[in-house]
């Protein structure tokens, strides 16, 4: 009587009449009894791409508004110094300083500063500093950074207008990026 014995080694299937099992080494499942070689698979090393860095543009206009309340005329002028363009975070930050030209301490704050697209009429509103009321002391001149969610187009003039609180407005300036 003989014994029949099956084994069953990965994807193959090996006979034997005896006991002794002999390990063969491993096979393509379906194909010739050619042995497996392992193969390198190279990928390319992506280069990362340089970030690219903010553009500053000096502007260095001069915004007056000359204001007529009921406690008396105070003067402000808004000094707009340069606009940095950083279009990774599509964001326009301007650098401005508002002064107070009166000879009386005087609390105001920006109602709104507001850039529009001279050729497609599209407005963005400036966010963050400046907003909040702050005392201005007679000449004293303090800086803020007001951002703008959006990238100027290259060749389009803009106009900036502003107000301060209690609907005193600047005279608008035109800037061409």
């Amino acid at each position: 009587m003989s014994t029949v014995i099956v084994v069953l080694l990965g994807a193959g299937v090996y006979f034997s009449t005896s006991a002794t099992i002999t390990p063969h080494s491993p096979t393509i499942p379906f194909a010739s009894n050619a042995t497996v070689t392992p193969t390198l698979t190279v990928s390319p090393t992506a280069t990362p791409s340089p970030t690219p860095t903010p553009q500053v543009i000096p502007i260095n206009q001069i915004m007056i508004c000359s204001c007529v309340s009921d406690s008396g005329n105070f003067n402000f002028s808004l000094i707009v110094r340069n606009a940095t363009i950083d279009r990774p975070k599509v964001q326009v930050t301007l650098l401005i300083g508002l002064q107070n030209n009166s000879s009386n301490t005087t609390g105001t704050q920006l109602q709104f500063i507001r850039f529009q697209d001279q050729l497609t009429g599209e407005t963005t509103d400036g966010v963050g500093e400046g907003f909040s009321s702050t005392q201005f002391t007679p000449n004293q001149l303090i800086l803020f950074r007001p951002t703008f969610q959006f990238v100027p187009v290259a060749g389009h003039k803009y106009s900036l207008s502003a107000e301060l609180a209690g609907t005193y407005d600047f005279s608008p300036i035109t800037i061409k990026f």
